[in-house]
């Protein structure tokens, strides 16, 4: 199924041997796999500026029990439908008063890099804020201090820096040479 430029039926999105999917909030081995997968994208991703302790974005399936607690969060994860491994989830947000959605921890592991999972994943986000959560506008930092490849990546997603930064919001798991360093900029798109 081509996934470029085209609606994604709601909750679900397969091409070839991947299926994109909301979480299922009672089965832990979607909140284990889903932990598993943030945590070695971020460690992969981010963790040169971290203290080795903060690493995991995802310490553990509580943090995501915990955040699926949260009536206007979910995860949409992509799983191969072959072996029902998680092969990558992002977190998706919404606000219904000001109609703007939101998502982040988005983590592909680079074993799995290179199929498309991401970009997938970003656009099944979207068109869920937009048809199932009916936002209007979607926004996300990213860290920008040395990411220009990512922030491109998203730019290439049709998200545009609304010029806004500011700097990462927890220095406390920052390792102490890169306090004060790193920032983020904001990301936005209309749905």
């Amino acid at each position: 199924m081509a996934i470029n430029n085209c609606p994604l039926p709601i909750n679900i999105l397969t091409m070839s041997s991947i299926n994109i999917r909301p979480i299922n909030p009672s089965s832990t081995t979607d909140h284990d796999g889903v932990a598993a997968a943030i945590n070695v994208a971020f460690v992969e991703g981010d963790s040169w500026f971290k203290k080795p302790e903060c690493q995991d974005r995802c310490p553990d399936a509580s943090t995501i029990v915990d955040i699926l607690n949260t009536p206007t969060s979910t995860f949409l994860l992509a799983e191969d439908t072959n072996t029902n491994m998680i092969l990558g989830a992002l977190r998706v947000d919404w606000n219904d008063e000001t109609k703007t959605g939101h998502f982040g921890m988005l983590g592909v592991p680079t074993s799995n890099a290179g199929q498309g999972i991401g970009k997938s994943l970003v656009a099944a986000a979207i068109n869920y804020l937009k048809e199932e959560k009916h936002q209007v506008d979607c926004s996300m930092p990213v860290v920008k201090t040395n990411n220009e490849r990512l922030v491109s990546w998203y730019e290439k997603q049709g998200f545009e820096c609304t010029g806004e930064t500011f700097p990462f919001p927890v220095p406390s798991i920052m390792l102490e040479e890169y306090k004060g360093t790193i920032d983020m900029i904001q990301m936005r798109r209309k749905l």
